[in-house]
């Protein structure tokens, strides 16, 4: 299988429309967990934050690895109760995208690929496509979270590091690997690797841009 094409898909923004559920809303419920749940002083959140700006340990979850450590609290423990405090309700079900992602599975190795947590992706599938993680990876479609991209205590994220990492430990060639993104900046990174990359936006839904990678052209596959 590792001599397939790749595709890798972001998650938010790509899998569905930050329309459905903003960025801060997100952010919102990492800050509101870190207060409850850690209950860091607002002194210790700058010591800790201006820690990782110092050490190039950037992004929102860099910044929750580090809290952790601080309050030996548990990271994977951290990401389920900050997904349970979003509300995931506006995110709409898309049937023909499930099905089409699960047709191109059949073809491709399929990734997804978050700079968020396997809890945050697992509460996208069930709303987005009435799918578990564990019937998601049971159909070809794996799930690289965060956590995928972690090389000595760093999460890459989609910085060029962090996508040669997850290229290097699943044996998937750069070449032969496109990413799916609705930021500009990882495009970029794709490209810096050898990558091909597809923007997602209002105009190229990732449904209308898998369609060239189906193998049997179905008419319903784009409505």
């Amino acid at each position: 299988m590792q001599n397939r094409q790749t595709l890798l898909f972001d998650c938010d923004g790509v899998l569905y429309p930050l329309s459905q559920l903003p960025t801060q809303d997100i952010v919102a419920a990492m800050k509101e967990t870190y207060r409850q749940d850690l209950g860091l002083s607002g002194e210790e959140q700058q010591k800790i934050s201006a820690e990782t700006r110092q050490t190039n340990r950037l992004g929102m979850f860099n910044y929750i690895k580090a809290m952790c450590e601080y309050k030996n609290y548990d990271f994977e423990q951290f990401c389920s109760q900050m997904a349970e405090r979003i509300d995931y309700g506006n995110i709409a079900y898309n049937r023909n995208l499930a099905r089409v992602i699960f047709h191109v599975a059949k073809h491709y190795n399929i990734g997804i690929l978050t700079n968020n947590s396997r809890a945050h992706v697992a509460k996208v599938f069930e709303h987005a496509f009435g799918k578990s993680l564990e019937e998601t990876e049971a159909n070809g479609v794996k799930i690289f979270d965060i956590t995928a991209t972690e090389e000595n205590g760093v999460f890459w994220r989609k910085q060029p590091e962090g996508l040669a990492l997850i290229c290097r430990r699943n044996g998937y060639q750069p070449a032969q690997t496109t990413l799916f993104d609705d930021a500009p900046a990882n495009i970029e990174s794709a490209h810096q690797i050898g990558m091909q990359g597809v923007l997602i936006n209002e105009q190229m839904s990732l449904q209308k841009a898998l369609m060239p990678f189906l193998k049997i052209r179905d008419k319903s596959f784009e409505r």
